[in-house]
């Protein structure tokens, strides 16, 4: 909501935006309230219940890799190595595919 009497009032409960709160649009680096409890007496910026609705809908959680920490140290040796020009890239990319596969981090 912003900062109390700077950018809304709070009077018995009941919530007023101020001119700054209304020339800030609510803009106080979230667009919406992640809390879904909680009511802003505000309501929502526009659009925002349209994008909370296709994420809803199309998004999903990425999960690390139970031997992430494994093939993340293989393939980081292998990245220096060809952005710093000790090895061709296409080496580098052979390499790191070798030992990703005989460690078994990739089919």
């Amino acid at each position: 909501m912003g900062i109390k009497d700077n950018d809304y009032t709070e009077n018995g409960g009941k919530y007023e935006l101020t001119k700054t709160g209304q020339e800030h649009a609510m803009d106080h680096g979230v667009p919406f309230w992640y809390n879904k409890k909680f009511q802003n007496p505000f309501g929502l910026l526009p659009g925002v219940k349209e994008a909370q609705d296709l994420v809803i809908k199309y998004g999903s959680l990425e999960l690390t890799p139970p031997k992430w920490a494994d093939a993340e140290k293989i393939i980081n040796e292998y990245t220096f190595k060809a952005i710093q020009g000790d090895m061709p890239a296409a080496d580098a990319v052979k390499k790191m595919r070798e030992q990703l596969k005989a460690n078994k981090l990739i089919d």
